[in-house]
């Protein structure tokens, strides 16, 4: 009778656990993030693969009550680039979130290649190219 209570337990805590990381992982955002560009074709960023090799404050930011980048904080609310990255924006070189994206992206990618890793660096890598219409 005592080693069925034990069994309980044990797999009451083993249910407990898996459930706390099926929670934990939905809290991680979409598997799949689509960035529209009309010029070159859409992106398919796959967020969960990039979760596997970078942090979270690697892409995300917020600003500050002056206005300046402040690091990502464990459940702040993610906005979207272009709330931000807009004409507006004091630096030239950020000011759309295409350019945002740019920066961060070709700079880790160009990272990750130097370090032997597989990460593509040409637009075609990203961009697939559009069907003619």
């Amino acid at each position: 009778m005592k080693s069925s209570r034990v069994i309980s337990v044990v797999v009451a805590i083993c249910f407990s656990l898996v459930m706390a990381g099926v929670a934990a992982a939905a809290d991680k955002g979409p598997e799949t993030i689509t960035f529209k560009c009309e010029k070159k074709g859409d992106v398919a960023f796959s967020h969960v693969k990039h979760q596997e090799s970078a942090t979270c404050g690697d892409c995300h930011h917020s600003k500050g009550p002056d206005g300046k980048q402040v690091p990502y904080a464990e459940g702040q609310k993610i906005e979207k680039c272009g709330t931000c990255h807009t004409a507006e924006m004091a630096a030239p070189a950020l000011n759309s979130s295409k350019k945002a994206l740019h920066k961060n992206c070709k700079g880790c990618h160009k990272a990750a290649v130097k370090e032997g890793k597989t990460a593509p660096t040409k637009c075609a890598g990203c961009h697939p190219k559009k069907a003619a219409k």
